[in-house]
């Protein structure tokens, strides 16, 4: 098997407000088109000249930066197509060492940079959005809208999902993406369903099999890009997506049928966006692949069962690996060779692995 040179570091085993408070920007892409789809609580009558978008956006990440953006730069050269927006985020969650630090989301900042109002939310339950909004836009939010919010709204809702839907439906689809070793990577608009994630209705999509993955420098250690590198290549062309929905007008399903988008441009042909009707994936007979939200569990090492290849993969995406097994295989290491007997095994603890390269191979 190969043999892998790691560096390690021991650690113990794992035991509604409102801000008001201003930089356009601008991205290029390309589209796969359903009209058969239904929109939650869209009016098929609705004219978006008399009726301009008034935009509640909730969003998190880098990811859902780049759509904020976007449309802040609409709003601002448009104001009669876009005339508003709001964003709803996560509050800032309590971290480090004693929980002394809060950690924001990051879109909350852009938000105010920007000077959009920010409402921070963690549940919907008992409350009302202080602007009359139409259009309900997700993008890598992490909480479900329920069909009270999306139902108030005269367009309903729309999700940007980083995978070719169905397949990578959950809350990680970049990671797994990088985790099954795909070259390509999707984009997904669709509509926003009222109890379940990731289950609406199909609007945009790119064309299989989809938006190459960048790879790793020749220099790099690393087998795949990171995460963070595959949101920053997609996130634009996501946000550029989004665009070509709304002045398509397909949160409107009248427009679906009778005013289908036309074709952006997009440098490769891997990542056209085409009228949609073929399959999400190459081979459409394989059933999709879930993205469930990663835990520790996930970077656990395997020793019996995991080759150098997917070690080096799995650190690549989620940044350091672990185990309870290799301070107790060192420690009798280190007392057979001090001729000494092993001690008694204490309180399990874990190594942390945040560097491995492949060194060379070991034949049995």
């Amino acid at each position: 098997m190969n043999k892998l040179r790691g560096r390690v570091a021991s650690a113990r085993s794992p035991t509604s407000t409102s801000i008001r408070p201003s930089a356009p920007w601008r991205v290029g892409l390309c589209l796969r088109f359903n009209s058969s789809s239904a929109s939650v609580g869209s009016n098929p009558d609705a004219n978006t000249e008399d009726n301009p978008l008034r935009i509640l956006f909730c969003g998190s990440d880098d990811f859902s930066i780049a759509s904020l953006r976007a449309l802040h730069t609409e709003h601002l050269e448009r104001p009669d197509r876009i005339a508003a927006i709001d964003v709803v985020c996560r509050p800032g969650k309590r971290t480090g060492r004693g929980l002394k630090k809060i950690r924001e989301v990051p879109i909350k900042a852009a938000a105010a940079q920007l000077g959009i109002p920010v409402h921070e939310r963690d549940t919907f339950t008992g409350w009302t959005p202080p602007i009359p909004y139409n259009l309900v836009i997700a993008v890598s939010f992490g909480l479900l809208v329920p069909a009270r919010i999306l139902n108030t709204a005269k367009y309903g809702g729309l999700n940007v999902h980083p995978s070719m839907l169905p397949d990578f439906r959950g809350s990680a689809p970049i990671h797994h993406a990088l985790l099954h070793s795909l070259t390509h990577a999707g984009i997904t608009i669709q509509t926003m369903h009222p109890t379940r994630f990731d289950a609406g209705a199909i609007l945009l999509q790119t064309l299989p099999p989809g938006l190459p993955i960048p790879q790793p420098s020749p220099s790099s250690l690393l087998p795949c890009c990171t995460p963070a590198h595959l949101t920053a290549h997609l996130a634009p062309l996501s946000a550029t997506l989004l665009l070509t929905a709304l002045r398509s007008a397909l949160f409107l399903p009248s427009s679906r049928t009778t005013h289908p988008p036309p074709p952006p441009v997009l440098p490769t042909r891997a990542g056209a966006y085409v009228p949609a009707a073929a399959a999400a994936r190459p081979d459409a007979t394989l059933p999709p692949r879930p993205a469930p939200k990663l835990t520790p569990a996930d970077a656990r090492i395997d020793w019996a069962a995991m080759p150098a290849a997917t070690l080096l993969r799995r650190l690549a995406v989620l940044g350091r690996l672990w185990d309870a097994q290799t301070r107790a295989w060192c420690a009798r290491i280190g007392a057979a060779a001090a001729g000494r007997p092993a001690s008694e095994p204490g309180p399990p603890l874990r190594v942390l692995f945040e560097e491995m390269r492949l060194v060379g191979r070991a034949w049995a």
